[in-house]
């Protein structure tokens, strides 16, 4: 997964995430083209493709360990 620093057009390559690591989202919307767009508790957006992103299969309170 590839984070991107620039989130109107999603060009300026920022980072990567290794595989089966997880980030909590923060806001899901979409850019000026209609792409849809993570933006994580980190600050980083990420394109909100259906490869990159999925469900708990268990859930923790987030509260009380973030």
């Amino acid at each position: 997964m590839t984070w991107y620093k620039d989130y109107s057009a999603l060009k300026q390559k920022y980072g990567s995430m290794a595989k089966k690591s997880y980030s909590l989202v923060s806001k899901l919307s979409k850019n000026a083209d209609g792409v849809p767009v993570l933006k994580l508790k980190n600050g980083k957006y990420v394109a909100a493709k259906k490869s990159y992103v999925s469900v708990p299969k268990l859930y923790q309170n987030p509260k009380k360990y973030h």
